[in-house]
């Protein structure tokens, strides 16, 4: 029997049954690769599926290993069972879990390998394969209709993913998600069934699923109705095996606490009821009252943040009365002798009033489960400490800074207290060093000294929060690095209202770290101060900054990522935006050194996922910075038949015509100018509609899709200004002044609502907000001389600076990067200093969203799918960003 001590071992064992065999054996990052060369496989079909617990792997693979050398088809399997227990554990890629082994079977012999893998592992237990469906009841074998070779195109809107294309050429995505699908062209090999839809599912005998609240491989959150009395409930699953810990405990054991621990909490306001618990399969599930439609986190993007009640908010939405609310509730569970142990905004459900939900964790009579949400719980907690009830006020103070002004925590694998320390910092930059009022309690709670956060957390619930209802008052300093003076009243703005998530506030004066300002208040130690940025700085982020680049880049191309990114060729978020960036830096000698390789990885990915003509994210980016390298001397032109993906920048008729116009500057002929001629005549008779919109979006959010720059008039504007200029077209150049007039005319009100209280902070970014509506009206005041264009750009980086103590995307599409480009542009073309100032208040903020070392951070995601080496939201946006606040302008992207 093995063990987990030799993580090499199964690697021995698969290379030593192999051998003499018509097998191959190659290993990934995640994988053992099992390969039969003489095996003739197709790009897609049926596969299966072997499932495992990762305490039982290495006697799995000794028995399965054999079986399915024997069967003769290709196989691939977890390299370890440390492997294996990230996999199911349902944090990185849900749609995984389970997914110990998988098979590739000869398509006329799918039901025959299935059945008897199925008759081999009967009675075997392992995590279900969701994505899947189980080929028996009483075995962990699985089966979809996949793909069998990475089969990675672009659609037309240049998104690469995995798509099958079926017999008669229909077109499904291959990718797996968390609900088995089926290509219409394919038959179900054991139940003979084509795709149809499913029904809803009764549960429990009596509970009618009516819609899903939050889908996870541990287990979804359903609303149902209770057919006995009509009631709507909540149900909560536990799937078996999933998340499970050494020692055996999986989900459903917190399920079970959470009934244990709602039991004690049933004359608790604010907690939910429990009503019901029962198992289906080997599935359990929890039933409890419905507390109300939506979380904290929904809750802020649908009606934005919580004010201070000094900023008249509506009744009920002051962030006095949901910290006063949350902190009573919480110690009444105190009281009780329960700690929640996982106190989050996904845990907090508003409405009439907040409920505290999710107490899975929780501990109660000696007993409590590890674990909790990361960057909400403090040091201790990570560290597996015994809880303490400050654990929880901890919580409280994260959730209540979230709930400020989408404060995302600053999470750290390494550094275990960075979220309380970076909270402190952003609170200390916004609110100076000893702020009072509800700021002052929030700075209480994250002190991580016992004492006061629990006498913060007893002034919010016993009295009311009397003690923290009063109007902030600024001390004498303040942290702003840049000479920015605070967030009230940059002085360079006219009419700038400062950070304008608090106006309430009057803000903070001076510079500095806090030298100068008051030490303590009432004896409370000032906040930790935020870093200092000047250009000596500067030059060493762009340095250590494209140090991890390379490494980063070097690890996407070479397959080692186990990420889309490897198979992605884009300006946009691939490999020629990073090409594009580091072709800046070839004095380097490991970016000389990685250059060749990236840009081959841009020429054959683009190539094989078929990329359609686009700017930003097709093949006409692609093909301007492979030019620009001297690999691809003469790029294609769109042919005859070519219509655009709609008028945009992005795909569309503007990005290619713009990808043109440079190619023709470059001396490459006039074919290119012809194809920016027909992208004008797209522009001007409206031949390209637009297929986005910005109906998803509450009217609130301060932006239009239709508006910003990647897929509305800012981005149309910017290519024909380009053209005019380059051209001296005067049909171009009023067809722009057209459009400028519509597009001032929309930014109007909309910069008006992106500084209100229930913005959202796509408003401030370069995609679809104001950093890129911005920009574009500064080069349109600059070309056509009209200044009236850029007093609205200036009035665009107002509100962009009142976002920026708020924002947590580093890169420039909708985040930091973004507004630090608007403020570099607005130096170049002014002269003036202080927007270089206020550029460097932007590094202040990317450094506030990083781990590491102030000189060499390491930055911290704040999107689902962020991060990477990607112009967009990873390294190479905020190194294009570092580089032209170093050099004082600079291109972007494009030259």
């Amino acid at each position: 029997m093995m063990t987990d001590t030799d993580h090499e071992q199964i690697e021995r064992l698969v290379r030593r049954l192999a051998e003499g065999r018509p097998h191959t054996v190659r290993r990934s990052s995640l994988w053992l690769m099992v390969d039969v060369p003489a095996f003739d496989l197709p790009d897609h079909g049926w596969k299966l599926h072997l499932s495992s617990r990762e305490s039982g792997y290495a006697e799995f693979a000794e028995f399965v290993v054999p079986a399915l050398l024997d069967l003769g088809c290709p196989f691939k399997l977890a390299r370890t069972s440390v492997l294996l227990g990230a996999l199911n554990d349902g944090l990185r890629n849900p749609a995984a879990v389970g997914k110990a082994c998988t098979v590739y079977p000869p398509q006329d012999r799918v039901r025959e390998i299935g059945l008897s893998l199925a008759g081999l592992l009967r009675g075997r237990k392992g995590p279900r394969v969701v994505s899947d469906r189980r080929v028996a009841d009483d075995a962990p074998v699985y089966y979809r209709y996949g793909p069998f070779i990475a089969s990675w195109h672009a659609n037309a809107g240049g998104q690469v993913a995995t798509r099958l294309y079926g017999p008669a050429g229909e077109v499904f995505d291959g990718e797996a998600s968390l609900t088995y699908r089926q290509p219409p062209w394919a038959e179900d090999p054991f139940t003979g069934a084509a795709a149809g839809p499913t029904g809803q599912a009764v549960i429990g005998g009596r509970y009618r699923i009516t819609a899903g609240v939050y889908e996870s491989a541990r287990g979804s959150v359903f609303r149902a109705l209770d057919e006995r009395n009509g009631s709507t409930v909540v149900v909560k699953q536990a799937r078996a095996y999933v998340l499970e810990s050494e020692d055996g405990l999986d989900t459903r054991l917190r399920l079970r606490n959470e009934r244990r621990v709602l039991s004690m909490l049933g004359d608790v306001e604010g907690v939910p009821r429990f009503l019901d618990h029962f198992r289906h399969g080997d599935d359990e599930f929890l039933v409890i009252t419905d507390a109300g439609e939506r979380n904290l986190e929904q809750d802020l993007l649908a009606a934005g943040r919580y004010p201070v009640a000094a900023e008249d908010p509506p009744p009920g939405r002051a962030l006095e009365d949901l910290a006063c609310s949350l902190a009573r509730t919480l110690s009444q569970v105190h009281e009780r002798g329960v700690i929640m142990y996982d106190l989050a905004p996904k845990n907090v459900v508003t409405g009439a009033r907040p409920f505290l939900v999710d107490f899975g964790f929780a501990a109660a009579g000696g007993l409590h489960m590890k674990g909790g949400t990361f960057g909400y719980m403090p040091e201790r907690q990570r560290r597996r400490m015994e809880p303490l009830d400050h654990d929880d006020w901890h919580g409280l103070g994260m959730t209540l800074w979230y709930a400020a002004g989408f404060q995302q925590p600053v999470e750290s694998d390494d550094d275990f207290d960075l979220p309380r320390r970076r909270a402190l910092q952003q609170i200390h930059r916004a609110f100076g060093p000893a702020p009072q009022g509800v700021i002052g309690a929030i700075a209480e709670l994250l002190s991580g000294d016992p004492d006061r956060a629990r006498a913060a957390a007893r002034a919010l619930a016993h009295d009311g929060g009397a003690t923290f209802r009063v109007l902030y008052r600024p001390s004498s300093g303040s942290s702003n690095s840049s000479g920015f003076s605070g967030f009230s009243g940059f002085s360079g703005f006219s009419g700038f209202s400062g950070f304008s998530g608090f106006s309430g506030f009057s803000g903070a004066e001076g510079g500095g770290d806090g030298a100068g300002g008051r030490a303590e208040t009432e004896g409370v130690p000032e906040l930790p101060a935020p870093p200092r940025v000047d250009r000596a700085l500067i030059a060493d982020l762009v340095r250590s900054v494209r140090a991890d680049l390379v490494a980063q880049t070097a690890t996407v191309i070479d397959g080692h990522s186990d990420s889309s990114a490897e198979h992605d060729a884009s300006l946009y978020s691939g490999s020629a935006g990073v090409a594009a960036e580091l072709l800046r830096h070839r004095d380097d000698p490991d970016v000389a050194a990685l250059l060749p390789r990236l840009l081959e990885h841009a020429r054959t990915t683009a190539a094989r996922t078929a990329l359609p003509h686009g700017l930003y994210a097709g093949r006409t980016g692609v093909d301007l910075v492979l030019q620009e390298a001297g690999v691809c001397p003469h790029p294609p032109v769109p042919g005859e038949d070519w219509t655009p993906e709609g008028p945009d920048v992005i795909i569309g008729a503007a990005g290619v015509g713009l990808g043109h116009l440079i190619l023709h500057g470059r001396g490459l002929g006039d074919d290119h100018l012809r194809v920016a001629e027909r992208c004008v005549e797209l522009i001007a008779t409206g031949t390209a509609p637009s297929p986005y919109t910005s109906e998803r979006y509450p009217e609130t959010a301060g932006f239009e899709t239709a508006v910003g720059y990647a897929h509305g008039l800012a981005g149309e504007i910017d290519f024909l200004l380009e053209y005019a200029e380059r051209t001296g077209e005067d049909r171009a150049a009023e067809l722009a002044a057209v459009k400028l007039r519509e597009l001032a005319g929309r930014t109007e009100p909309l910069l008006a609502k992106a500084a209100g209280r229930a913005a959202m902070p796509l408003a401030i970014s370069w995609c679809q907000g104001h950093a890129g509506v911005g920009r574009v009206l500064l080069r349109a005041g600059t070309v056509l001389g009209e200044p009236r264009h850029t007093e609205l750009a200036v009035r665009c980086a107002e509100v962009c600076l009142g976002w920026l103590p708020r924002l947590v995307v580093v890169g420039p599409c909708c985040g930091v990067s973004g507004v630090g480009h608007l403020l570099v542009d607005l130096a170049v073309a002014t002269g003036e200093p202080r927007y270089r100032d206020a550029a460097r208040d932007a590094v202040t903020q990317l450094l506030l969203r990083s781990g590491g070392t102030h000189d060499r951070p390491v930055f911290v995601t704040g999107l689902p799918g962020e991060g990477g080496p990607s112009w967009a939201q990873g390294l190479t946006g905020v190194l294009t960003f570092l580089r032209r606040l170093r050099d004082d302008g600079g291109p972007v992207l494009l030259s």
